[in-house]
């Protein structure tokens, strides 16, 4: 058996704690965020007393009364609707809306729609009321309906109804309720945001995404006014994650109550589903994978892909887990913070333990990030409602070493490739000088090489060039997308001092490698020193996703030669798996 981890106390400090705060809340009603758009991030508590408190460093600065008890809380920004310059919003869910706050006070409310109910279902209930049918012959068909394997499309009337026993009951239960429509009410069950465009814009506009209990996932714009997407899965979502840009490349995993985990990949489902085999405690995205916890007490690591990379069996249950994100001089890595019910609090590198904290009461719910003026600071929960908020210290965390492996939770066995970068890291040290001075070798002879070639594609036109010295036009083009799906962005600009008259923008590509929606750009007047954007989204239809290149010309009604043309090449494309 393993030895018990060492523990460290020294990597954290107590900035503030509140023995008598009274929180109660989970995790995902926890936000650290700039709320009032003033420079200083405040801690934000949708507690479970139906009660949204905000702190000002360690002093309650703000207390608000909430129509529904939350279930979720997400801090966003988007454009302001007077300035139209990016503010900071927060989104409260709870009961069937999702709230919108701008500088603590309510400014709108979107209402999730209401489920259809059943067609059949609906159709016996339209009998019943047009008294077509008797009540027994009605009761008869809705028990047959809810036998068929389709109970779960029920409404709770119809539910209710077959499990009264007494037949005399059951038919005054319908007399009664015959006349009045169904109506199925959705509830939101989690909820997170997504960025729309730049990923890595912290100030960037967001698009809020939500879990409701019927299995539906709605991307509700940034205004809060809309449904601008809609997915089902066959289970309620429990814990919903995104990664990347709405308008780009994004991907959403929701892990449901059944211990299932669904993807979302630019706007459709994925026919890959992780079954965890227990239900899940907490989900967090790591680079490139999902660290997940589990009610039988493990902590394991899944390719966001769907293979398992490692489990490990914790001392005790799991409370809560935490994404540790830190960036700071030499030292940048994310790793994952996991309580347990046995006080600790636990750090670990992918499956590496870094460091065990030992708290004085059970963390209930936790919250890693900026907070006043700090950087890196950790706002915990505890179970009787106490307010813990400490800071890292970034000295002991630099020189911080992995525990030893007799006080790690398993054996960690080195590849050979592991031992091979190793020994390449010492050969680097070792001949350092030498390698420089071959590395400014090759880069000198490759100036020269992309100086010819730069030559070279000029003479067959493949390079930008400008063809007509009356006029100095400019054209920028760039490319976005891993594939199938890229968007072309282009950026016209005149450099010269007169106008230009009837300019189009002329595509030309290989249509069995890639489709446009549109390859023909009416520019009309270019005015000097103004540029113009454009954005062209297209695909790649081959069927193994192989490159090719795209000649854009900008062309002039009254000239027989183009202005400019650039020449773009796509890489190959990723597929999609089927």
């Amino acid at each position: 058996m393993n030895s018990k981890p060492k523990e460290n106390e020294n990597l954290w400090i107590d900035l503030h704690s509140d023995l008598v705060a009274g929180i109660k809340t989970f995790s995902q009603n926890i936000a650290l965020a700039d709320i009032m758009s003033d420079g200083e991030w405040k801690l934000i508590c949708a507690d479970l007393n139906t009660k949204l408190k905000v702190f000002k460093g360690p002093i309650l600065q703000n207390e608000t009364k909430l129509q529904y008890t939350p279930v979720a809380i997400a801090s966003f920004y988007a454009p302001d609707v007077n300035t139209k310059i990016n503010t900071s919003y927060l989104a409260v869910a709870g009961g069937p809306y999702i709230f919108i706050y701008k500088n603590l006070k309510g400014t709108f409310k979107f209402l999730i729609p209401n489920i259809e109910p059943n067609p059949d279902e609906q159709n016996i209930w339209n009998l019943l009321k047009e008294n077509t049918i008797d009540v027994q012959s009605g009761i008869k068909k809705l028990e047959e309906l809810s036998k068929s394997g389709e109970n779960l499309e029920l409404s709770t009337r119809t539910l209710e109804l077959l499990s009264i026993r007494d037949l005399n009951t059951k038919i005054q239960f319908v007399e009664d309720r015959k006349n009045i429509p169904i109506v199925i009410s959705n509830y939101v069950v989690s909820m997170t945001t997504l960025k729309k465009s730049k990923i890595d814009d912290p100030k960037g506009t967001s698009v809020i995404i939500i879990g409701s209990e019927c299995g539906l996932i709605y991307v509700i714009d940034h205004s809060g006014t809309k449904i601008i997407s809609k997915f089902r899965i066959p289970s309620v979502p429990y814990i919903i994650v995104a990664y990347g840009s709405y308008d780009v490349e994004y991907r959403i995993n929701i892990a449901t109550r059944n211990g299932l985990i669904y993807s979302i990949k630019d706007g459709e489902i994925t026919p890959q589903v992780l079954n965890i085999g227990s239900k899940i405690v907490s989900m967090v995205r790591l680079n490139t994978t999902l660290a997940i916890s589990t009610m039988d007490n493990y902590y394991s690591q899944y390719d966001v892909y769907g293979p398992k990379l490692f489990s490990i069996l914790m001392p005790d249950s799991i409370t809560c887990m935490e994404c540790f994100d830190f960036n700071k001089g030499k030292v940048y890595f994310k790793a994952v913070l996991i309580a347990l019910r046995n006080y600790e609090l636990r750090m670990y590198n992918e499956k590496q333990l870094i460091n065990v904290y030992k708290t004085s009461e059970i963390i209930f719910s936790m919250k890693f990030g900026k907070f006043g003026v700090e950087e890196d600071v950790l706002v915990i929960i505890s179970d009787s409602g106490s307010l813990l908020i400490k800071a890292l210290q970034h000295s002991n965390l630099e020189n911080q070493r992995i525990l030893p492996k007799s006080q790690q939770e398993e054996t960690i066995n080195v590849p050979k490739k592991t031992k091979l970068y190793l020994d390449f890291i010492e050969r680097e040290k070792e001949s350092c000088v030498n390698m420089n001075q071959i590395f400014q070798n090759d880069l000198l002879r490759l100036r020269y090489k992309t100086l010819d070639t730069y030559i070279k594609m000029l003479k067959i036109g493949n390079a930008p060039q400008n063809y007509s010295t009356a006029s100095k036009v400019k054209l920028s083009a760039s490319l976005q997308g891993l594939g199938p799906n890229f968007r072309l962005n282009l950026v016209v600009d005149n450099t010269g001092e007169e106008a230009i008259y009837a300019t189009d923008i002329v595509l030309e590509y290989d249509y069995k490698v890639f489709h446009f929606e549109k390859d023909f750009i009416q520019l009309g007047i270019l005015m000097p020193n103004v540029p113009i954007k454009y954005y062209l989204k297209f695909r790649n239809v081959s069927e193994n996703g192989i490159s090719g290149m795209i000649k854009i010309f900008i062309l002039d009604k009254s000239r027989t030669s183009p202005l400019i043309t650039t020449t773009v090449k796509v890489p190959i494309s990723e597929i999609d798996i089927i």
